[in-house]
């Protein structure tokens, strides 16, 4: 069992690498090795007592002693960096919170990020590198695209899709049986009642994409 590498430094891989400890303490699931960010200034400082052990050139160095978690909270982003150490054979961690709760019928996919207090349903498929943050739930027979994020709070009802790349903002909920397509961005509190194409910025309650998207 390799221990855990965190890219990224600020408060979302803060929030991450705590997820990942506390999973080490009660469950026995991997530890904490340290963290990694481009920027060079950052290397040997220490967060959360772990060390800022370089950027993508150590990664490259040390690819087969860790896994690894792309804890950057711009889905492009984490896509960008995650296909660059796919390429070069990277294999990925998980973090998943003890407090989090699963349906022994759904698939999380790697890389993935569960908080604290999230449910997910029966017959739901989560895809690689999702964020589900605190208090977010999925509904039974939802499909979640890779490199999605749910906000705190946000909410998918029975037979929900999500494209790649979809953030569903703090709050906001898709009504069952729609779907959301790749790269879009549903707004804080934002309530989904018709399907939404790609690409789009939708606000509302009912959620309407907004003017010049």
């Amino acid at each position: 069992m390799k221990p855990i590498v965190i890219y990224g430094s600020g408060g979302h891989a803060r929030e991450v690498a705590e997820i990942v400890m506390h999973a080490h303490q009660e469950q026995g699931r991997p530890s904490l090795l340290g963290f990694l960010d481009d920027r060079s200034e950052r290397k040997g400082e220490r967060v959360l007592g772990y060390e800022v052990l370089g950027g993508f050139s150590w990664l490259e160095e040390h690819l087969s002693e860790f896994d690894l978690i792309v804890a950057i909270g711009d889905n492009s982003v984490r896509q960008r960096i995650a296909d660059r150490a796919l390429e070069l054979g990277a294999t990925f961690g998980s973090a998943v919170s003890p407090l989090a709760h699963f349906s022994p019928a759904c698939q999380i996919g790697p890389g993935a990020m569960i908080f604290p207090r999230v449910t997910v349903s029966t017959n739901v498929v989560v895809g690689a590198h999702v964020i589900l943050g605190v208090h977010s739930s999925i509904s039974h027979d939802c499909r979640v695209g890779d490199f999605s994020f749910l906000c705190p709070g946000a909410r998918l009802t029975g037979n929900v899709t999500l494209g790649p790349r979809v953030m569903i903002g703090t709050n906001a909920c898709v009504i069952p049986g729609k779907s959301v397509g790749s790269g879009s961005v549903v707004g804080a509190g934002g309530v989904v009642v018709d399907d939404l194409p790609g690409d789009v910025v939708a606000v509302g309650v009912p959620a309407r994409a907004k003017l010049g998207q």
